[in-house]
């Protein structure tokens, strides 16, 4: 147990639910107005060559020295 990330759980009836949902949304709009900030995160990841060139160096990164010379070789020519 962790107490940096506790989570509180509170049961609720459906219309407690949905009025201390339609709060949270006009807490979040608030927030969202007041910094500048998006609502929803359009995170675009990167797929095909680039994501497989990613996965490599960060694998160099954590464990090029346990590699064996083939394979490190292989992961530093796809970065």
């Amino acid at each position: 147990f962790k107490s940096h990330s506790s989570h509180d759980v509170v049961l609720l009836c459906v219309a407690c639910h949905e009025k201390a949902n339609t709060a949270h949304w006009k807490r979040k709009l608030e927030f969202a107005a007041q910094y500048d900030a998006p609502l929803m995160q359009s995170e675009v990841r990167p797929f095909g060559a680039e994501a497989n060139a990613r996965k490599a160096a960060l694998a160099l990164s954590r464990s090029a020295a346990a590699m064996p010379p083939d394979r490190r070789q292989f992961m530093c020519d796809l970065v």
